[in-house]
């Protein structure tokens, strides 16, 4: 039950926000990325660290699961909205949630 209500707020809230022209990253919720020169990606509105290795780093987020790899991957800030990787950065794939059926 609690699935449904949180979904319909977040139709309710993109309906509102196409109708307003808002963007979706001001809404919130919705993850914003920063990629600087390759090696700097900056990710705000996440939702937690998945899997961190060397080479991929998995985060999570309300579209679904953010891997980002490359080479000489560090975390170079963590914070409770947003998230800092540093290294040579080679791919950025969003693996989508699936969408409940209605």
């Amino acid at each position: 039950m609690k699935r449904k209500k949180t979904h319909k707020s977040r139709t309710l809230k993109s309906v509102l926000g196409a109708a307003l022209e808002i963007p979706a990253d001001v809404l919130g919720g919705v993850p914003r990325m920063t990629l600087m020169g390759g090696e700097l990606l900056t990710v705000e509105d996440h939702k937690g660290i998945m899997k961190y290795t060397q080479n991929e780093i998995i985060l999570n987020s309300l579209l679904g699961m953010i891997e980002v790899t490359g080479r000489e991957l560090e975390l170079r800030s963590i914070l409770p909205e947003e998230i800092q990787i540093n290294g040579l950065i080679e791919g950025i794939f969003i693996r989508r949630k699936a969408s409940p059926a209605t």
